[in-house]
Protein backbone atom coordinates (compact mmCIF):
# COMPACT_ATOMS: atom_id res chain seq x y z
CA UNK A 1 0.00 0.00 0.00
CA UNK A 2 1.32 3.45 -0.89
CA UNK A 3 1.92 5.97 1.87
CA UNK A 4 -1.31 8.01 2.17
CA UNK A 5 0.40 11.25 3.28
CA UNK A 6 4.01 12.05 2.38
CA UNK A 7 6.73 14.66 2.91
CA UNK A 8 5.67 16.38 -0.32
CA UNK A 9 2.04 16.36 0.82
CA UNK A 10 3.09 18.03 4.08
CA UNK A 11 4.91 20.78 2.20
CA UNK A 12 1.84 21.42 0.05
CA UNK A 13 -0.42 21.48 3.13
CA UNK A 14 1.89 23.92 4.92
CA UNK A 15 1.66 26.28 1.94
CA UNK A 16 -2.14 26.21 2.13
CA UNK A 17 -2.01 26.73 5.90
CA UNK A 18 0.36 29.69 5.55
CA UNK A 19 -2.03 31.42 3.16
CA UNK A 20 -5.04 30.62 5.34
CA UNK A 21 -3.33 32.08 8.44
CA UNK A 22 -3.18 35.57 6.90
CA UNK A 23 -6.67 35.97 8.40
CA UNK A 24 -5.14 36.15 11.90
CA UNK A 25 -1.75 37.67 11.07
CA UNK A 26 -2.57 40.89 12.90
CA UNK A 27 -3.08 38.90 16.12
CA UNK A 28 0.60 37.94 16.41
CA UNK A 29 2.96 35.07 15.71
CA UNK A 30 1.38 32.53 18.07
CA UNK A 31 -2.04 33.13 16.53
CA UNK A 32 -0.54 32.34 13.11
CA UNK A 33 0.98 29.05 14.31
CA UNK A 34 -2.22 28.04 16.11
CA UNK A 35 -4.30 28.82 13.01
CA UNK A 36 -1.93 26.80 10.81
CA UNK A 37 -2.08 23.79 13.15
CA UNK A 38 -5.88 24.01 13.33
CA UNK A 39 -6.18 24.24 9.54
CA UNK A 40 -3.80 21.34 8.96
CA UNK A 41 -5.51 19.13 11.53
CA UNK A 42 -8.93 19.74 9.97
CA UNK A 43 -7.61 18.94 6.49
CA UNK A 44 -5.86 15.75 7.65
CA UNK A 45 -8.84 14.45 9.61
CA UNK A 46 -10.85 14.70 6.38
CA UNK A 47 -8.08 13.23 4.20
CA UNK A 48 -7.14 10.37 6.58
CA UNK A 49 -10.39 9.26 8.28
CA UNK A 50 -8.93 5.82 9.05
CA UNK A 51 -6.10 7.31 11.14
CA UNK A 52 -5.66 9.23 14.37
CA UNK A 53 -3.75 12.36 13.36
CA UNK A 54 -1.48 14.61 15.45
CA UNK A 55 0.11 17.81 14.14
CA UNK A 56 3.02 19.61 15.80
CA UNK A 57 4.29 22.88 14.34
CA UNK A 58 6.93 25.22 15.72
CA UNK A 59 9.48 27.85 14.82
CA UNK A 60 13.24 27.71 15.38
CA UNK A 61 14.51 26.36 17.76
CA UNK A 62 12.42 23.22 17.26
CA UNK A 63 11.48 20.94 20.15
CA UNK A 64 11.58 17.92 17.84
CA UNK A 65 13.96 16.42 15.30
CA UNK A 66 13.29 17.53 11.72
CA UNK A 67 16.81 17.13 10.36
CA UNK A 68 17.53 13.40 10.40
CA UNK A 69 14.56 12.06 8.48
CA UNK A 70 11.54 13.01 6.42
CA UNK A 71 9.34 9.91 6.49
CA UNK A 72 9.13 6.92 8.80
CA UNK A 73 6.56 4.28 7.95
CA UNK A 74 5.41 1.19 9.83
CA UNK A 75 3.35 -1.47 8.04
CA UNK A 76 1.59 -4.61 9.19
CA UNK A 77 2.02 -8.13 7.80
CA UNK A 78 -0.37 -7.32 4.96
CA UNK A 79 1.60 -4.24 3.94
CA UNK A 80 -0.95 -1.77 5.27
CA UNK A 81 0.41 1.47 6.74
CA UNK A 82 -0.37 1.40 10.46
CA UNK A 83 1.84 4.28 11.63
CA UNK A 84 3.78 7.06 9.98
CA UNK A 85 5.79 10.12 10.93
CA UNK A 86 6.29 12.84 8.32
CA UNK A 87 8.45 15.94 8.88
CA UNK A 88 9.29 19.13 7.04
CA UNK A 89 11.37 22.20 7.87
CA UNK A 90 12.13 25.35 5.91
CA UNK A 91 13.85 28.69 6.30
CA UNK A 92 12.04 32.05 6.47
CA UNK A 93 10.56 33.01 3.13
CA UNK A 94 10.01 29.44 1.92
CA UNK A 95 6.35 29.23 2.92
CA UNK A 96 3.85 31.82 1.65
CA UNK A 97 1.37 34.08 3.39
CA UNK A 98 1.57 34.63 7.13
CA UNK A 99 4.22 31.90 7.46
CA UNK A 100 6.76 33.69 5.25
CA UNK A 101 8.49 35.39 8.19
CA UNK A 102 9.15 32.12 10.03
CA UNK A 103 11.56 29.26 9.84
CA UNK A 104 8.87 26.60 10.28
CA UNK A 105 9.21 22.96 11.29
CA UNK A 106 6.29 20.54 11.28
CA UNK A 107 5.75 16.93 12.32
CA UNK A 108 2.65 14.94 11.40
CA UNK A 109 2.07 11.58 13.12
CA UNK A 110 -0.78 9.38 12.01
CA UNK A 111 -1.73 5.99 13.40
CA UNK A 112 -4.32 3.45 12.27
CA UNK A 113 -7.34 3.72 14.52
CA UNK A 114 -7.59 0.88 16.99
CA UNK A 115 -10.55 -1.45 16.54
CA UNK A 116 -12.71 -0.95 19.62
CA UNK A 117 -13.24 -4.03 21.74
CA UNK A 118 -16.60 -4.60 23.44
CA UNK A 119 -16.57 -3.85 27.13
CA UNK A 120 -18.96 -5.24 29.71
CA UNK A 121 -21.73 -2.99 30.93
CA UNK A 122 -20.72 -1.64 34.34
CA UNK A 123 -22.79 -2.65 37.33
CA UNK A 124 -24.34 0.11 39.46
CA UNK A 125 -21.43 -0.20 41.90
CA UNK A 126 -18.75 0.14 39.20
CA UNK A 127 -17.10 3.52 38.68
CA UNK A 128 -15.55 4.22 35.28
CA UNK A 129 -12.58 6.56 35.71
CA UNK A 130 -10.77 6.29 32.38
CA UNK A 131 -11.07 5.21 28.79
CA UNK A 132 -8.24 3.83 26.72
CA UNK A 133 -5.34 1.45 26.67
CA UNK A 134 -3.03 2.90 29.29
CA UNK A 135 -4.90 5.53 31.29
CA UNK A 136 -1.99 7.89 30.76
CA UNK A 137 0.83 5.67 32.04
CA UNK A 138 3.96 5.11 29.92
CA UNK A 139 7.21 3.20 30.36
CA UNK A 140 10.25 5.12 29.10
CA UNK A 141 13.96 4.29 29.26
CA UNK A 142 15.42 5.56 32.54
CA UNK A 143 17.19 8.89 32.83
CA UNK A 144 16.51 10.27 29.35
CA UNK A 145 15.14 13.61 28.23
CA UNK A 146 11.75 13.52 26.52
CA UNK A 147 9.44 16.19 25.15
CA UNK A 148 5.86 16.86 26.21
CA UNK A 149 3.63 19.00 23.99
CA UNK A 150 0.19 20.02 25.27
CA UNK A 151 -2.84 21.16 23.28
CA UNK A 152 -6.26 22.19 24.62
CA UNK A 153 -9.59 22.45 22.86
CA UNK A 154 -12.30 23.22 25.41
CA UNK A 155 -14.11 26.08 27.08
CA UNK A 156 -13.26 24.40 30.40
CA UNK A 157 -9.88 25.27 31.91
CA UNK A 158 -7.63 22.30 31.22
CA UNK A 159 -4.67 21.40 33.44
CA UNK A 160 -2.27 18.78 32.07
CA UNK A 161 0.28 17.42 34.55
CA UNK A 162 3.15 15.00 33.94
CA UNK A 163 4.39 12.92 36.88
CA UNK A 164 7.63 10.92 36.93
CA UNK A 165 7.96 7.75 39.02
CA UNK A 166 6.18 8.15 42.38
CA UNK A 167 6.96 11.82 42.88
CA UNK A 168 3.75 13.56 44.04
CA UNK A 169 4.96 16.82 42.50
CA UNK A 170 4.45 17.11 38.73
CA UNK A 171 7.58 17.37 36.62
CA UNK A 172 5.70 19.51 34.08
CA UNK A 173 2.42 21.41 34.23
CA UNK A 174 0.45 22.98 31.39
CA UNK A 175 -2.38 25.36 32.27
CA UNK A 176 -5.05 26.21 29.72
CA UNK A 177 -7.23 29.32 29.82
CA UNK A 178 -10.50 27.87 28.59
CA UNK A 179 -9.79 28.63 24.95
CA UNK A 180 -10.34 26.53 21.83
CA UNK A 181 -7.48 25.17 19.74
CA UNK A 182 -4.60 26.44 21.89
CA UNK A 183 -1.05 25.11 21.79
CA UNK A 184 0.51 25.24 25.27
CA UNK A 185 3.95 24.54 23.78
CA UNK A 186 6.56 21.95 24.72
CA UNK A 187 8.50 21.21 27.90
CA UNK A 188 11.53 18.92 28.23
CA UNK A 189 11.41 16.44 31.15
CA UNK A 190 13.78 13.77 32.54
CA UNK A 191 12.28 10.28 32.73
CA UNK A 192 13.80 9.37 36.12
CA UNK A 193 13.38 5.62 36.60
CA UNK A 194 11.12 5.44 33.54
CA UNK A 195 7.53 5.54 34.84
CA UNK A 196 5.66 8.53 33.42
CA UNK A 197 2.00 9.34 34.11
CA UNK A 198 -0.16 12.05 32.54
CA UNK A 199 -3.16 13.45 34.44
CA UNK A 200 -5.71 15.86 32.96
CA UNK A 201 -8.28 17.89 34.88
CA UNK A 202 -10.92 20.33 33.63
CA UNK A 203 -12.03 23.09 35.99
CA UNK A 204 -10.39 21.08 38.77
CA UNK A 205 -12.25 17.82 38.03
CA UNK A 206 -10.47 14.70 36.68
CA UNK A 207 -11.08 14.02 33.00
CA UNK A 208 -11.48 10.61 31.39
CA UNK A 209 -8.26 9.51 29.69
CA UNK A 210 -7.45 7.48 26.59
CA UNK A 211 -3.85 6.86 25.61
CA UNK A 212 -1.52 4.87 23.38
CA UNK A 213 2.22 4.29 23.11
CA UNK A 214 3.48 3.92 19.54
CA UNK A 215 6.88 3.30 18.02
CA UNK A 216 8.27 4.01 14.57
CA UNK A 217 10.75 1.25 13.67
CA UNK A 218 11.58 0.83 17.38
CA UNK A 219 13.62 4.03 17.12
CA UNK A 220 11.23 6.92 17.63
CA UNK A 221 8.51 6.65 20.29
CA UNK A 222 5.35 8.61 21.02
CA UNK A 223 2.98 8.59 23.96
CA UNK A 224 -0.41 10.01 22.99
CA UNK A 225 -3.01 11.11 25.53
CA UNK A 226 -6.51 12.39 24.81
CA UNK A 227 -8.93 13.51 27.50
CA UNK A 228 -12.70 13.97 27.68
CA UNK A 229 -14.29 16.47 30.05
CA UNK A 230 -17.88 16.29 28.81
CA UNK A 231 -20.28 13.91 27.11
CA UNK A 232 -19.48 14.09 23.38
CA UNK A 233 -16.77 11.42 23.68
CA UNK A 234 -14.31 12.96 21.22
CA UNK A 235 -11.35 12.80 23.64
CA UNK A 236 -9.77 15.98 22.28
CA UNK A 237 -10.44 18.45 25.11
CA UNK A 238 -6.89 18.15 26.45
CA UNK A 239 -4.13 16.43 24.45
CA UNK A 240 -0.57 15.55 25.46
CA UNK A 241 2.08 14.21 23.08
CA UNK A 242 5.22 12.64 24.54
CA UNK A 243 8.16 12.01 22.22
CA UNK A 244 11.54 10.36 22.78
CA UNK A 245 14.45 10.11 22.34
CA UNK A 246 15.50 13.69 21.69
CA UNK A 247 18.52 14.83 19.70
Amino acid sequence: MSQPFTHDDLYALLQLAGNDATAVQSNGDQAVLDRMRQFMTAQLVEKLPQYDVFVDIATIPYSFDVGGWQNKVKTDAAGQVVACTVTWAGAPGVLPGAAAKFGVGAVVNYFAKATPEPTPTPTPTTTTTGGGERDGVFNLPPNIAFGVTALVNSAAQQTIEVFVDDNPKPAATFQGAGTQDANLNTQIVNSGKGKVRVVVTANGKPSKIGSRQVDIFKKTYFGLVGSEDGTDGDYNDGIAILNWPLG
